[in-house]
Formats: structure tokens, sequence, C-alpha cells
């Protein structure tokens, strides 16, 4: 999801005072960044691509050799590659807003038009999109359909499915699927209650029942609807894809965006990731969640399960959202891979001088909340969600409250507390996990290089955990126990 008109900069300091703007009103679509993608690091694989990689929430396809990408921002923004390297701007889909956007989003934007997906069948090529009020469910997935891109001869055929302040879920981000049998389906959705997914007619491509609407995913804390959107289902070898973006868009660098995986052998789920936990209960495998350069990655689409298209915000470019591809691999147990990311997934971490567990104060869901060490209830507080971020470094996430494990106030002084901090993307978030036996890790944060160790309150007895000097002892060591269900 995103909320993003066009800017046009045509001197440095339009493009500056533009840039103020995009980070205060959560993002604007940039239509003319000209830059160079080139691969980074080595185990965060892009496409080396060049023109204007400017894109928010990007749907690919390909028409007679030629690479269509549609995307989020004013009137709908497309672009073209003869090669898929080389982007230029096209014109866009809606030259002006359609009369009947305003029943259902009264208050959005002019024509911003937002999370579009584009997709072949039965002969014709057909645009799903959104219109909506940013963090509203004021919304509706629009359609449009045309027999050839190049052409663009769209034809629209109205709204699709609406939503409003009384509908449980938020009618954007679609997504057309087909199921095993070459039915269409749609999926959507965004916070609120999450994911959804209907059934399409095979003549108007709209719900055969609206009645039928299913949630398949979502995240909540403490009751509370919390970050998941832009759905994308394929089929592959007997197993529905579900992928996701999780957690902050459109907050730029700071953004924690990233796309987890879950799978089913049935379109209306349940959906399980690689821990076996139910994307309704909070999983999700996380396969991308960018590198050093590019954060906020989301807002993805998957072509032929052989590419991974989405956006990042690329530090190199002013933090700037971006296209990216990259190949999509599949690993021996037919789970979809993007780069390195062994290590991700979710575990239960153990202590091994104390033989207790890492948790949170009270079980609390607060930033601030202090870590500390307890028997194993069962109870989410104790499951981690572990995945790569940088070159070698970790972000740490709990399960029940999905912030992060933290050195307070990023301190660089030994006995500094762990508690759980917030989503922005800083160093005192990110750990390096190394292990002499594959069996005890050592968890070193990179602001501090201090490792994270099991102590005990003089005063009271309690356990504490806070960063200290490498000392090689036991109470820095720790187990990481994958988490079943």
């Amino acid at each position: 999801m995103s909320d993003l008109s066009d800017l046009r900069g045509i001197s440095i300091a339009v493009v500056l005072l533009s840039l103020l703007v995009h980070i205060l009103l959560v993002g604007h679509q940039t239509a003319a960044a000209q830059t160079s993608i080139s691969r980074k690091e080595d185990w965060y694989p892009v496409w080396d691509m060049t023109g204007d990689l400017t894109a928010h929430d990007p749907s690919i396809a390909q028409e007679d050799g030629v690479w269509w990408v549609f995307h989020t921002g004013e009137g709908l923004q497309v672009k073209s590659s003869p090669d898929g390297r080389t982007w230029t701007q096209r014109e866009t889909v809606f030259k002006v807003p359609l009369t009947w956007w305003k029943q259902y989003a009264p208050n959005m934007r002019y024509n911003d038009v937002w999370a579009p997906d584009i997709e072949w069948y039965n002969g014709r090529w057909w645009l799903y999109y959104s219109v909506s009020e940013f963090g509203k469910n004021t919304s509706a997935i629009g359609l449009a359909s045309a027999p050839s891109i190049a052409g663009g001869e769209w034809v629209d055929h109205g709204v699709v499915i609406h939503s409003s302040l009384l509908s449980a879920y938020n009618a954007i981000d679609p997504n057309l699927f087909l199921d095993r049998n070459g039915d269409p389906w749609l999926v959507f959705g965004s916070w609120f209650s999450g994911i959804q997914v209907v059934r399409l007619d095979k003549e108007t491509m709209k719900p055969v029942d609206l009645g039928s609407v299913k949630t398949i995913a979502r995240r909540r804390v403490g009751g509370q609807a919390r970050g998941i959107e832009g759905p994308i289902i394929t089929y592959r070898d007997g197993y529905y894809y579900l992928f996701a973006s999780t957690d902050h868009c459109c907050q730029n660098i700071r953004s924690d965006y990233k796309i987890v995986v879950g799978r089913s052998n049935n379109v209306e789920g349940p959906y399980v990731d690689k821990n076996g936990i139910d994307l309704l209960n909070g999983g999700g495998t996380v396969i991308d969640a960018g590198n050093a350069r590019y954060n906020g990655v989301g807002g993805q689409d998957v072509w032929e399960n052989r590419l991974l298209i989405r956006h990042g915000y690329d530090q190199t470019v002013r933090g700037l959202h971006v296209l990216l591809i990259s190949d999509l691999d599949w690993d021996e147990e037919g789970w979809p891979v993007v780069c390195e990311n062994e290590m991700n997934g979710f575990y239960m971490i153990q202590n091994k001088a104390t033989g207790k567990y890492l948790t949170i104060d009270f079980n609390s869901t607060s930033v601030g909340a202090r870590a500390t060490l307890g028997e194993d209830s069962g109870h989410a507080s104790f499951d981690w969600q572990i995945y790569r971020k940088e070159e070698g470094f970790y972000r740490i996430q709990s399960r029940h409250s999905l912030n992060y494990l933290e050195v307070v106030g990023a301190s660089t002084d030994a006995g500094a507390a762990i508690r759980l901090g917030s989503y922005e993307n800083q160093a005192q978030r990110l750990w390096q996990l190394s292990s002499d036996d594959g069996e005890y890790y050592r968890i070193t944060n990179k602001n501090s290089g201090m490792s994270l160790e099991a102590l005990e309150d003089p005063v009271s007895g309690r356990p504490l955990v806070a960063q200290a000097v490498d000392s090689g002892t036991d109470s820095q060591l720790w187990r990481l126990i994958w988490v079943g269900e």
C-alpha cells in the first residue's frame, strides 16, 4: 500500500523541497528518478537496471517481448523495457479520475491510484487497481481491461469490491490468480482484518459471492491490527504460495517493510510458514528484508514463479523508492528463495548457563519493555523471528509484540539493558550471530560490538539481560531452538 502522487523536479531546490514533503506526507510518487541499480552485495542479487526506475507497488507483465511495469502514482504509472534492464516511463492509464472513484474514496488525492495488478486471462489483459484514503478503509478496487497493453485501449469495468469505515477489511492491493483448475480468484487486503480471498466470475471477473470473502492472513497485537498487505498468490507443484508485505511501509528508509511467504494445499488456507505457524496467527517466513542499501522492500509481484518484483527505498538516491527485480529460486522443500536466508525463521533463544529462555517482562508488548529470562510457557513472547537484514547481521523481532530486540538508548556501555525497540532501521537493533559448534551462538550488537549476556539482579535476584564485553562464558552463549506448530 502507498499514498504517492507524481513529483517532477526541475531544479535541485525543488527536488530537495519535494523530498521534505515526501517524508512528511508519507511519500509522493517520483516519476523521473534516473538511476542505475547494480549488485551491491553478492548475497542480495538484483538485476542490473538503468533508466527511470522509480516505482512503488510494481506489477509486471510481458507482451510480445516487451516488459511492462504498472505501479502506484497519479493516473496509474506505467513504464516499459525492451529487455527488462533499461526502463522508460510511459503515458499513464487514467488521464483524469473516473467519476465513480469519489463515491467510495471521497477524500482520495486527485487521480492517485494505488497498487495495480496486471494479468493475462481469457484473451485479455485485466488491470486491477485501488483507490483509497491513506490509513482508512474507505477504499475500492477497480478494474479495466484491454486486448493489448501496447495498444492502451483500456475499458473501464467499474468497481470490483469496496469497503467503508464499517467494513472488516480494506479493499485495496488486489491480485488476480488462477487455481490449479485455471479458475480465477482475487486476493486483496491491507491491515484491518488482513488478507482476503474470493472466487471470481469467469465472465465479469468480479466476485461470484461477496458473502464468501475469507480471511487467510493477518497480524495483530493485543487485538489491534498490524501491518500485512500487498498479497500475491501463485500455484506451484501442489501448493498455493501466499506472498505478503508485512510491518511498516511508506516511511522512506525508516521502513521495516519486508516480504513473507506461507503455503497451503487449499486456495482458502490455512497458509503456514516454514515453522508451521499459521499466517492467521502472526506467521510468515521472511524471504526478503532488503539489505544495507535497500530498506522497506515490498509491494511485490511474482512473475511465472521465476521473478520477484518489488520496490525498495534506496539510500544511494536519497531514499527514493525504486524498482527491484531478482530471480526467484526454489529450495528442495519447495520454498521460494531470493537471497541467502537459511537462518530466517522463528526461534526460542535459550541461555546456556541458566537454561532459561529469552522473553519480555510481564509479556509486555510496549516499546521500552525490558528483556528477561523465563521458563518456557508456550507463550508467543518466547518466540523470536530472526531474519537477515544486512551482510552478517540480523534483526530479532518478537512474535508477540512485533517489536525488535535492541540495546537501550543505543548505548555502547557494558551493562546497558536489552529491551523492545521500535521498527526503524538502526544499528542498535542489528545483531551478529556467530557459532563455533553450530549449537550455541554468540549474539553481538552491531552498534556496540558487545555480546548479549544473562545476568542476575544483585538486589532482587531476578534474571536480567544486558550487553557485556565478550568474556567467553556460558552466560553469553545462546541456543536457537526452531519453533514448530
